[in-house]
Order: structure tokens, then sequence, then C-alpha cells
């Protein structure tokens, strides 16, 4: 395993066709463990995937991008006490300098809402499908997510059964 310090000085090279794949492979790492660290709530090390300077879009909550310590905040509340499941497939990156790069991936994530959370947003489960995308530097500290963007192509929300009024579940289609 190539230390992330090995990482910066060869970035700082040209990157030859043997590292391209070890860099895609740590950048697929960082993605991997971001899906891990959300669903098995371990906030410490998913607020280290992050460059301090971060920016977070997630345009179905609110228009103007979020700073880390802010969505940080919001993924706790939401999930905290409520089972989540994250998968990523079959990533674009790109490698946009030797220290840089951007990566889409498709998305899909189900929520169970706890009986608070559901109090709370009036859903018992959300079932998302969509992309990531994402922009990714090296640090001292190996590659980080410097930019996250949701969006979403699909949504199902089922509602609690107070608020169902007999609609077993609200499908919505999004633009990506």
């Amino acid at each position: 395993m190539t230390s992330p310090q090995a990482e910066v000085r060869a970035a700082e090279e040209h990157i030859p066709d043997a590292a391209y794949g070890r860099i895609i492979a740590a950048i697929s790492t960082v993605k991997a463990r971001y899906f891990r660290f959300v669903d098995t709530k371990q906030w410490d090390k998913l607020a280290d995937l992050f460059t301090e300077d971060s920016k977070f879009f997630f345009p179905e909550v609110r228009a103007a991008p979020f700073s880390k310590a802010e969505i940080l905040s919001l993924i706790f509340d939401s999930l905290h006490d409520s089972v989540s499941i994250h998968h990523g497939h079959m990533p674009e990156i790109e490698l946009t300098s030797p220290k840089t790069a951007c990566a889409i991936w498709p998305m899909e994530d189900r929520i169970l809402y706890s009986a608070a959370a559901t109090a709370h947003h009036g859903l018992t489960e959300m079932h998302g499908y969509g992309h990531y995308h994402e922009k990714y530097v090296l640090t001292s500290s190996g590659w980080m997510i410097s930019e996250l963007k949701l969006t979403r192509l699909h949504k199902i929300e089922v509602p609690r059964a107070s608020d169902a009024s007999g609609a077993a579940a609200q499908s919505t289609k999004h633009g990506a």
C-alpha cells in the first residue's frame, strides 16, 4: 500500500500508467468508505474524508451549498437513529491534474427511519436513485472529497400511516 506522502510526490511528477490504476483505486476507496461510514454511523471517520473547505450540494434540501460542518450535522440529524443503506456503482473517474480528480457515481440509497425520525420527517422509508458528482484533491493525508453534489433521478417516499391516507408510497422523478 502506498503512503499518502508517496502519492503526493508521485502526483508532482507525470503520472505513469501503472500509478494511474492505483490512484483510481485510492479514490474508489474513499467513496467506499463514505458509504460504509454513513451506514455504520462512524461520524468522525466520515468527517475525515472531506477537506476542511469542502462544499456540499443537495438541491432537494436547499439551493445554497452546505459547509462541511453543516452537512455533517444534517447527515447525523437525519440518520443517527435510522438504518441507511448506500450503494455506489461503476464510477466515471477522471484525473483532472496530478492532484485533482472528478467522479460521477451512480447511486442507490434506502433509509428506514426510526420512530423518532418518522415523527420528524413524516416518513417511514425512502428509496432513492441518482448520482453523486464529486471533486477530489490529493492532500498530505491522501485523496479527499472537496466537493459533493447529489442529484436524484427517482425517489420513493413511504409516509407514516397517519399521513398516508390510503396511499402506499409517493414516487418522485427528478431531473439530473
